[in-house]
């Protein structure tokens, strides 16, 4: 379709795309907010919605991240058990070589044998507190995490609950707005 300008010369619109609004649309009228700018029963609801879907956000994302730190803490439990696994195996394999050094009357032998062992001790003595600290934390993270699905399930009932009334509310004022008509 080509159009004569009087500016432009001759113009072609075959490669455009225009939209006019929509039939029946009413221009400035707004079904969340009164002419003086409080919101309307189905506005309310509406912006409760959307509050309560930033909620659920929120708490998704919440324990989304409890759940990684549960995770890294596991994998921290089963390092040192494995460690404090190596650890045991090293305690016998020094308590036999004191056993040897004793035999012989090796006196640096068995000093040396002790050092060991006592450094042994000492590294069993902080995974073990460590280990211990790591359950506590686990612990108090899934009651966390309960406590997270427990407001989850609660933030997910009144969602539900105002969705129906924001169907109900809108269905109420479509029928008002058409007996206006």
């Amino acid at each position: 379709m080509l159009y004569e300008s009087k500016y432009y010369g001759t113009v072609g619109f075959e490669n455009s795309i225009s939209h006019h609004g929509i039939l029946g649309q009413k221009w400035g009228v707004r079904r969340f907010q009164n002419p003086d700018g409080s919101y309307t029963e189905a506005g309310k609801i509406r912006y409760r919605i959307s509050e309560l879907k930033d909620t659920r956000r929120g708490l998704r994302s919440e324990r989304s991240g409890m759940k990684k730190r549960i995770r890294a803490d596991k994998s921290g439990i089963k390092a040192n058990r494995s460690q404090l696994k190596i650890n045991k195996s090293q305690l016998k394999i020094v308590n036999e070589s004191i056993r040897a050094a004793k035999k012989d009357n090796d006196k640096n032998g068995i000093k040396e044998q002790r050092r060991v062992k006592k450094n042994i001790q000492k590294q069993n003595k902080a995974l073990s507190l460590s280990t211990k600290s790591l359950l506590k934390d686990l612990k108090i993270q899934r009651t966390q995490i309960k406590d997270i699905n427990k407001n989850l399930s609660s933030v997910r009932l009144e969602l539900k609950a105002n969705k129906k009334l924001m169907k109900t509310t809108l269905q109420e004022m479509y029928a008002k707005l058409d007996r206006e008509d």
